[in-house]
């Protein structure tokens, strides 16, 4: 009799890089104007969190999660940077 330990799906860390892909695109479509900075906000700290719960315990996707991680680090860095040059040039 051979006992398997049972692994996690990869559905978080699929979930935090799709986040991540979406809130990097966001930001920097022509047809919005204003504050383009805060639509990337929301995923990337959602994102953040999802890729933070798919590096724990044993799941199969690791590399992906922290792919994910990394690519929602990127989208809030760049969520900041957009957010302080518009309230730099607008106040």
């Amino acid at each position: 009799m051979s006992y398997q330990t049972r692994t996690g799906g990869a559905g978080f860390a699929v979930i935090a890089f799709i986040l991540g892909l979406v809130g990097l695109v966001f930001p920097f479509l022509p047809f919005l104007s204003g504050r383009r900075g805060l639509l990337g906000l929301p995923f990337g700290v959602l994102g953040i969190v999802l890729a933070i719960v798919g590096c724990t315990g044993q799941r199969r996707a690791k590399p992906l999660a922290i792919v994910a991680l990394v690519l929602c680090a990127l989208v809030l860095a760049i969520a900041l940077v957009m957010l302080g040059g518009f309230y730099h040039y607008a106040g």
